[in-house]
């Protein structure tokens, strides 16, 4: 059943990012489901879930596989190992955590896609992607906890 609830929430948030936006900027609420992942099960297994879900967001974008991998791997990673045992939980624990994880998720892509893929980006685009990425995520944080926090 849980299972069930992470591939369609996955889902749900790769068909919303597609068609919502602020700004002209889609939020990456596919770093919300990982994050989410993340705070309630072991880093192997957000690791593996982020990754999996990074592979299918590359499969949709077309450009090449492994941007979004790495990102939401790193989320997933970072999300089990930083926010499980380090931090009592807080809502505002959960508003940074997903905002900053969400920014390092799309500056991962931004770089690698830069990098490898030789895309053009510019400075001035990325920052106003990631601050508004960032506040999407951060309003998303306070509905994000654990399953075994108070």
């Amino acid at each position: 059943m849980r299972t069930f609830f992470l591939i369609s929430a996955a889902v749900l948030s790769l068909i919303l990012q597609t068609r919502l936006s602020l700004y002209g900027i889609s939020p990456n609420l596919t770093a919300a489901v990982v994050y989410y992942i993340g705070i309630n099960s072991s880093a192997s297994k957000a690791l593996f879930w982020g990754s999996l879900i990074g592979l299918v967001e590359d499969s949709i974008a077309g450009n090449m596989l492994g941007p979004h991998m790495l990102g939401k791997g790193l989320t997933g990673f970072f999300s089990a190992v930083i926010f499980r045992g380090w931090f009592i939980w807080t809502p505002v624990i959960g508003m940074f955590g997903l905002a900053s994880l969400t920014i390092i998720d799309s500056l991962s892509v931004f770089l690698s896609e830069s990098i490898f893929a030789n895309m053009p980006v510019y400075p001035s685009k990325v920052i106003l992607i990631l601050v508004v990425q960032g506040v999407i995520s951060f309003a998303l944080g306070v509905l994000m906890k654990p399953r075994d926090a108070d």
